[in-house]
């Protein structure tokens, strides 16, 4: 018998289980809530609006080249 999680996004977030089905459903929730969220303004435009809302303005673009600079930079020894 298989506990109800198994199988759902709960299941991989709160359970930590990284089976097959857990993974699929945390994939599919997290591709479900990125459609969302791209129907939606960002609350702030910065590197967030970027990468989560979709946000190509001028503001949210050059946050988000300023950041991969800085972890581009970051990851050289």
């Amino acid at each position: 018998m298989t506990a109800s999680w198994h199988g759902t996004a709960g299941g991989y977030t709160n359970h930590r289980c990284r089976c097959d089905a857990c993974t699929a459903a945390q994939a599919q929730a997290q591709a479900d809530w990125r459609r969302r969220a791209r129907n939606r303004v960002p609350p702030v435009h910065n590197a967030n609006g970027y990468w989560n809302y979709g946000c190509r303005c001028e503001t949210c673009t050059q946050a988000h080249s300023a950041c991969q600079r800085d972890r581009r930079q970051a990851a050289t020894p």
